[in-house]
This record gives structure tokens, sequence and C-alpha cells, in this order.
């Protein structure tokens, strides 16, 4: 009786050992499974990290361009208005000049329209004297013609 009884435990762990055997390995082939769905799931993040970082890079490669091509269009835009705020600076003392030029022009003006109103003057004593010594040259030569 006993032996039967060790012989019906020893059959009850067997397939209770059968049980949890079956029940590890099942699990096992899940775990596998989903171990290998996660290495595919990893490698495709993976390549997408990948893809991202070539991408990264190339926009990075874009921005430094940008950059470079920036810092050189403000550095000509800087020459050019240093150059714009010389020729500003040459052109308003030019105007400074050209009105230093009129009011110089206006005081030679001036001073002609003076000293012309003077010599006219002058010009037309002269002119009185002249005509005067004329007339006196022309009695002395009719005197002179009488002496003669």
């Amino acid at each position: 009786l006993q032996l039967d009884k060790s012989k019906f435990k020893e059959a009850e762990l067997k397939r209770k050992l059968r049980e949890v055997v079956s029940k590890v390995e099942s699990e096992h082939g899940m775990m596998s499974e989903e171990l290998s769905i996660s290495q595919a799931e990893s490698d495709e993040l993976l390549e997408k990290f990948n893809v991202l970082d070539r991408e990264n890079e190339q926009l990075r490669k874009t921005v430094r361009m940008v950059k470079d091509a920036s810092i050189k269009i403000i550095e000509h835009n800087e020459k050019e208005s240093n150059q714009f705020s010389d020729v500003k600076l040459q052109l308003d003392k030019s105007k400074s000049n050209e009105a230093e030029l009129e009011r110089v022009f206006r005081e030679v003006i001036s001073k002609f329209e003076s000293q012309k109103g003077i010599f006219s003057e002058e010009l037309s004593t002269s002119h009185a004297e002249n005509d005067e010594l004329l007339e006196k040259f022309k009695v002395l030569e009719q005197e002179n013609e009488l002496l003669q």
C-alpha cells in the first residue's frame, strides 16, 4: 500500500514536473518571441536613429554654410556702409565747399558791380574831360590856323 502511495506520489510529481516544464518551455518560447520582436524593434529604432543622426549632421553643415554666408554678407554690407559714409562725408564737405564758393562768388560779383559803377562814373567823367579837351584842341587848332 505504501508502495502504491509512493508510486502514486511519484506519478503525481512527474505529471506536475511535466506541467512545470511545459509551462517553462511555453514561457521561454514566448520570451524568445518577445525578445526577437524587441530585437527587431531595437534594430529599427537604431536605423531610425542613424538616419536622424545623418540628417542632423547635414543640417549642421547647412547651418554652418548659412552662418558663414551671413557673416560674409554682413562684412560686405559693413564695408559698403563705411564706403557710403565716406561718400556722404565727402558730399557734405563738397556741399559746404560749394556754399563757400557761392558766398565768395556773390562777394566778387558785388565788388565787381560796385567797381563797375565807379568805373562807369570815371569813364563818363573821362569822356566828358576828353570831349572838353577835344573842344579846346579844336579851338587851339583854329587859333593856330589863324595865326599862320
